[in-house]
């Protein structure tokens, strides 16, 4: 699992940055809202991160930079002096910590809508590492079981819901920010903000997947080979699953790679080495188990020629992924990173014993049954089919703004904040885990 940094941003008081002359009540509501976003500020600022707590107070903030960008925009509050916000990209990006500053609310908007989607993220990745292996275990009460898979569930909807903010920040958001043609950070970037949410995506189909199999992992873990129980999920389907998850890692990679380069200039710049290497390794993994239930399929089809030649590549692509990230080879390895890293090795080796186990099943089939001829790799590669999705991006709007100024105009429906009661509001009732 991977974490993603969260960008720091400053403190500021609304009150010492616009005023409202025609407002008597705008003073106490730039107070609430100065004490809201506080909470984000110290959140961020913190060594200890809650994730879900940073959840809660973007919720709670949100309507209230909404209402005042409602008012900024309809002339009822002025910027008084030169103050800014101001963002600082994470150390992952820019060692230097490269900040950007704007008096724009919308700008503000958007940065605060970026730290919801990371704490959303970050957040699902904790509760899939809480639940540890609980798949793997035989004699584990069903009742247990179903608890895990409604972990698994939840974890996939904050998922769905971090790649839908982010899809929204790149699709609309960025849009009504005057600045963003120039800006110099990868937060106000459209590609950027579109490769974190297939990011989100390709980790959220990879818990479905897992969900999907959790009735017969521990099965299929003490029977890696043919036959396949019948209430096993169809190999045509599983193939295209971890096809698609693939090819989200990896365009996920190029796009944070690309947008990154392209906004903060540098001339050599690359993805923070940890994400990098764990996007990769996800794809390289996906692919792999993706050829040998092509291969698993072609044998149910009587092709045991082409089953070999596919479980090999599988073999050979999995294999490949065994090898460490560099900040893995140095001699002192923190907990997690170990743990991370041995998880990821029993990962492999579970995938790699199963395909021994079928391949040598197969071959045994084809030298006494089918003497089927063996094609070369290199003629699969045009015979990989589309992938297929299991999950999607939860569609985002922004929240009912918290108040209007009392001499603010009566809102229209073309407002980017809406004041018809919105769902998102409640996206955590029942969620805390």
């Amino acid at each position: 699992m991977i974490r993603l940094q969260y960008p720091t941003t400053q403190s500021i008081w609304f009150s010492k940055m616009f005023t409202s002359t025609t407002s008597a009540d705008y003073s106490s509501r730039a107070s609430e809202s100065t004490a809201k976003r506080a909470h984000i500020y110290s959140a961020l600022k913190s060594d200890k991160r809650d994730h879900l707590s940073l959840v809660s107070s973007v919720l709670d903030y949100l309507p209230h930079v909404l209402s005042l960008e409602r008012a900024a925009l309809n002339d009822s509050i002025v910027a008084i002096s030169d103050e800014s916000f101001v963002w600082t990209v994470p150390s992952q990006l820019s060692a230097k910590g490269k900040s950007s500053s704007s008096s724009s609310l919308t700008f503000e908007t958007i940065h605060v809508l970026h730290v919801y989607a990371l704490a959303l993220f970050n957040h699902a990745q904790g509760l899939a590492e809480n639940i540890g292996s609980y798949d793997s275990i035989p004699t584990l009460p069903e009742s247990s079981r179903k608890e895990g898979d409604n972990v698994l569930q939840t974890a996939i909807g904050f998922l769905n819901t971090s790649a839908g903010v982010f899809r929204y920040i790149s699709d609309t958001a960025i849009d009504r920010y005057e600045g963003a043609r120039d800006a110099d950070t990868p937060i106000l970037n459209r590609e950027y903000n579109s490769g974190l949410s297939k990011l989100s995506l390709a980790v959220s189909q990879s818990l479905a997947i897992r969900k999907l199999m959790s009735p017969l992992h521990a099965y299929t873990l003490h029977n890696p080979g043919p036959p396949i129980p019948k209430t096993h999920p169809s190999p045509q389907i599983l193939l295209k699953l971890h096809l698609d998850t693939s090819s989200l890692f990896n365009a996920s990679r190029v796009m944070l790679k690309s947008s990154i380069k392209s906004t903060l200039r540098v001339q050599h710049v690359d993805l923070p080495a940890d994400l990098k290497a764990y996007m990769k390794r996800r794809d390289i993994f996906h692919a792999g188990v993706a050829k040998k239930w092509l291969g698993i399929d072609a044998a149910n089809n009587g092709n045991t020629g082409f089953a070999i030649a596919w479980l090999k590549t599988a073999s050979e692509q999995l294999t490949e992924s065994v090898s460490s990230s560099p900040s893995e080879r140095l001699k002192i390895l923190s907990r997690s990173t170990r743990k991370a890293r041995d998880e990821r090795k029993n990962e492999l080796d579970i995938e790699l014993g199963s395909i021994d186990t079928f391949l040598k099943a197969y071959k045994q089939l084809n030298d006494t049954v089918h003497f089927q001829i063996i094609p070369s790799s290199q003629s699969l590669t045009s015979q990989i089919p589309s992938g297929r999705s299991l999950v999607a991006p939860t569609p985002y709007s922004p929240p009912q703004i918290a108040w209007m100024l009392k001499d603010t105009p009566e809102h229209d429906d073309t407002s980017m904040a809406s004041t018809t009661p919105n769902k998102n509001n409640y996206a955590l009732k029942g969620k805390y885990f």
